[in-house]
């Protein structure tokens, strides 16, 4: 994942006009040629990160395009998009759901050694209240917070294992909530 943060005194420029940055430092076949890339915020994006303390902070998603206008060879999201043009074109509307599975260890790891499970649960096992448990409903709150509507969690096969499903929506709002889902259950972890 890639970042950039703008105060709220720049938000306006950054969406009338992008932010620019080095193209030359994005992965996804960049070229040193490519140096100057501007990021546009997709303001339908916009969602106040419930966990961040002290002043408000927000994320939009972004689009990346290249001095003239047109996008960035390198952009996930342009791909996806076209993607879905193509499909509109055909008459068909898409719809995806995702079941998005992480592993959490003990974060006190002594260097060398394996990870350490949190705990030894298995499929669909019930666990004890423990510090997964308030994991697990930190997550959900967190994520339907910033409008990532959750349809369940379980405990997945190995120790450790989770999984949190996703209600399906659009293919473009579910890989921005993928993004988002990564960075919250990071940010609880």
């Amino acid at each position: 994942l890639k970042s950039l943060a703008v105060p709220a005194s720049e938000l306006e420029p950054a969406l009338l006009e992008g932010v620019g940055l080095d193209g030359s430092a994005i992965e996804a076949n960049a070229r040193a040629s490519e140096r100057d890339v501007y990021a546009w915020p997709d303001p339908s994006s916009f969602q106040v990160l419930p966990w961040a303390q002290g002043p408000k902070v927000a994320r939009m998603c972004c689009d990346l395009r290249m001095p003239d206008g047109s996008p960035f060879a390198g952009d996930s999201r342009q791909a996806l998009c076209r993607v879905l043009d193509q499909a509109a074109e055909l008459g068909l509307t898409l719809q995806v759901g995702c079941e998005l599975e992480f592993f959490l260890f003990d974060e006190k790891q002594e260097p060398g050694r394996p990870p350490t499970p949190l705990d030894n649960g298995g499929y669909f096992d019930l666990t004890v209240q423990d510090v997964v448990s308030d994991f697990g409903r930190r997550a959900i709150e967190h994520l339907e917070q910033v409008g990532i509507p959750v349809t369940a969690t379980h405990h997945e096969v190995a120790p450790s294992q989770h999984e949190i499903h996703l209600k399906h929506t659009d293919p473009l709002a579910m890989a921005d909530a993928i993004t988002t889902f990564r960075i919250v259950v990071k940010e609880i972890a």
